[in-house]
């Protein structure tokens, strides 16, 4: 059968990752089961986590890393090539499509006919938080192909990330480090009260100005999701006050603690931020925040050109809650936390580490007091992080704490982790009655202790504990002999002394 569309198929990943597949080939229709000789993928980037491999799809806005899969989609239902891949050992594999309009998926079967699913993606137009996850088997074939699954437009681009987490530690993997764009650091006007803030930000809004800076967001196809970043400094502790608009609610502003964006301590969406009775707040600390917007759909140029404006304001004001270190229980069960507060009000605590976006009643559930303190004290029973919600009754403002617990054990049963005899493999006498040792390491070990004495029986021996593997015994006696010993050691337990040196002191 002959047809006038042509799906086209560029490649391009890191790793030297090669492959080419097609749905239609010179013009003619090829069956979705159909796996062409050149259709393998050959290589895909290892992480250590699905944080890295979103940072990896981030990175791919600078140009640096690419995608494994690009197709056009010409029509309403086509589907791309089928594309096999075979696990080169146990792991995960992760994915996410994203394609012009949102209307691909991409989807992994058992079988070449493709009629066992594994799963598919969550199609998106850039969406990169949450990815697609497989375990996959050491040796096992799998198959992968991009389809069309809505829409009423007939051409949709569509790309393809892929990473692979194996399941050995000992395997190596990618690190990625952040990049973007920075624009600079800009001053955020301070307010007396939450009032005259909201006040000053609904006549910015009605006459269609900004506050602080306006971003854009332009990309298409997962291409470029972020705008360039923006920082800030205070020099108080206080109150941000944040308000986001953007004409077709695509674009969020994220905030960030850090430099490396690795700390997101607020996410504000401009759809629930449409009216300023939306206006987010979140508590800071003195020192320097980051923030930028970041596109979660839209298809439009209109849209792309269309700036996300947004409005910061600070109030300084003293800390309303704190938190006391965490004290262990004597049977290391249980820790108890403790509160501070300088208003009146309720706390509740939950198990995770949730953002100021998550502060509203009901993913709280106020209306049941399951998360909610009798007094000040909170007794946790596993490690981990918390979030602590304060809601202050004096004010009306909410605030937000987070808290770590570590140090609770569970029937913990420790594991030792086994070492090798230690080899010295050479013991030199050096000018100044000094002693040079070299070495061998041994796996697992986290450090080595050595041992030297005047007799082979090790008696009154001095021990020197070290971490390197070269290592210098000075302030001996000349023309004695001494006898050196070596032994490996971790958390856990010590290895085998090694086979005795002995070395006489002559310069």
């Amino acid at each position: 059968m002959f047809k006038k569309t042509l799906a086209t198929i560029m490649v391009a990943a890191m790793m030297a990752t090669s492959f080419n597949g097609v749905g239609f080939f010179d013009g003619i229709e090829v069956s979705a089961a159909t796996i062409w000789p050149d259709s393998t993928i050959n290589s895909i980037p290892y992480f250590s986590s699905e944080f890295d491999f979103v940072r990896y799809m981030d990175n791919s806005d600078t140009g640096e890393y690419k995608s494994i899969i690009t197709e056009t989609l010409v029509d309403y239902d086509q589907n791309g090539g089928v594309h096999k891949y075979t696990a080169p050992e146990d792991g995960t594999i992760m994915w996410a499509t994203f394609s012009t309009y949102g209307n691909v998926r991409g989807t992994f079967y058992a079988d070449s006919k493709l009629t066992k699913e594994l799963k598919w993606d969550n199609w998106s137009y850039s969406t990169r938080e949450e990815t697609t996850q497989i375990d996959v088997e050491k040796g096992k074939t799998y198959y992968f192909q991009q389809h069309k699954w809505n829409g009423q437009d007939e051409i949709d681009k569509a790309v393809t990330f892929m990473g692979f987490i194996p399941k050995s530690s000992n395997t190596a993997t990618m690190s990625v480090e952040t990049k973007y764009i920075e624009k600079g650091n800009l001053p955020i006007k301070e307010f007396s009260s939450y009032s005259d803030y909201r006040t000053r930000c609904n006549s910015l809004v009605k006459s269609g100005s900004t506050l602080t800076t306006e971003l854009y967001a332009r990309g298409r196809e997962g291409d470029t999701r972020y705008s360039e970043v923006k920082s800030f400094t205070v020099k108080k502790a206080g109150w941000l006050c944040i308000y986001a608009n953007q004409k077709y609610d695509d674009v969020d502003l994220e905030l960030f603690a850090d430099k490396d964006l690795n700390i997101n301590f607020g996410r504000f969406s401009t759809f629930v931020n449409r009216e300023t009775d939306g206006i987010g707040k979140i508590w800071l600390n003195p020192g320097t925040y980051y923030f930028r917007g970041n596109r979660w759909s839209g298809i439009d140029d209109s849209n792309f050109n269309s700036p996300l404006k947004v409005y910061l304001g600070f109030i300084p004001t003293e800390q309303i809650i704190k938190v006391s270190p965490v004290a262990i229980s004597k049977d290391q069960k249980t820790a108890v936390v403790t509160f501070t507060t300088t208003v009146p009000g309720s706390i509740r605590v939950m198990p995770g580490k949730y953002t100021t976006y998550y502060m509203h009643e009901d993913f709280w559930d106020v209306n049941n007091t399951t998360n909610l303190l009798k007094g000040n004290t909170f007794t946790a029973k596993e490690n981990g992080w918390y979030t602590a919600r304060f809601e202050d009754t004096k004010n009306g403002l909410i605030h937000r704490i987070v808290f770590s617990v570590n140090g609770i054990v569970k029937n913990a049963s420790v594991t030792t982790v086994k070492l090798g005899k230690a080899k010295i493999k050479s013991a030199k006498n050096v000018k100044g009655k000094k002693i040079k040792l070299t070495l061998k390491k041994v796996k697992n070990a986290t450090g080595y202790e050595v041992q030297y004495a005047t007799n082979k029986k090790f008696k009154k021996a001095k021990t020197k504990k070290i971490k390197k593997l070269t290592v210098t015994l000075k302030k001996l006696k000349k023309n004695k002999k001494y006898f050196i010993r070596v032994r490996a050691f971790n958390k856990t337990t010590k290895g085998a002394w090694s086979k005795v040196k002995k070395v006489k002191v002559k310069k």
